[in-house]
């Protein structure tokens, strides 16, 4: 995978089949990409400066461990327990990532964090899943799209909410550039298009 990651799977003509076709999708730029737009998305994420950690802590974060559904894999696991400050810094290094100049080309560290999330989130989904304490009838899929998705919303719409809130006027382009840049990063993470 870190192989792939780095180098691209050509590098590796005996990769298995399952790990070929899931590079040859995410290496697939989607249609609707807007190169542009994700450029302008982490320059608007920039110069949001430190009130963008406070919102994103503050809001997003905290805001997302209130969701009760939401945090039921993350005491499982004992990561809400035991891991927050771990699982903040991951955050905030994804988000200084992607936000970085060109921080979403193929090569680049936050198409690598997203890729990497993907495979963490569906690590623990299958250790989750094979749980005593996880019933699928009661609790559905461990991280499930409807969660990732409420989770994207907070980094982008939350997040836009709060800068504007605390006086950081954005152009309307510019938080349309900001949704286009964490729709990017969600869909890489593997939140499905629909």
């Amino acid at each position: 995978f870190e192989r792939a990651l780095d180098e691209g799977i050509a590098a590796l003509p005996d990769a298995p089949a399952p790990l070929r076709a899931f590079f040859e999708a995410v290496e697939r730029v989607p249609g609707w990409l807007d190169r542009a737009r994700l450029e302008r998305g982490a320059q608007a994420c920039r110069l949001c400066g430190y009130v963008s950690s406070q919102v994103l802590r503050d809001g997003a974060l905290m805001g997302g461990y209130q969701a009760a559904g939401l945090n039921r894999v993350l005491v499982l696991t004992g990561a809400l327990e035991k891991g927050a400050g771990k699982r903040l810094a991951e955050t905030s290094q994804w988000w200084l990532a992607s936000t970085e100049p060109g921080g979403m080309a193929r090569f680049a560290p936050g198409f690598k964090q997203a890729l990497r999330v993907r495979l963490v989130h569906a690590l623990v989904r299958r250790h989750v899943a094979a749980l005593p304490a996880w019933d699928a009838a009661r609790d559905g899929v461990p991280i499930s799209q409807m969660g990732m998705a409420a989770t994207q919303l907070a980094v982008s719409a939350l997040f836009l909410i709060g800068v504007r809130s605390l006086g950081i006027l954005l152009s309307g382009a510019d938080g349309a550039a900001v949704m286009h840049l964490m729709r990017y990063s969600g869909w890489l993470m593997g939140i499905e298009e629909d």
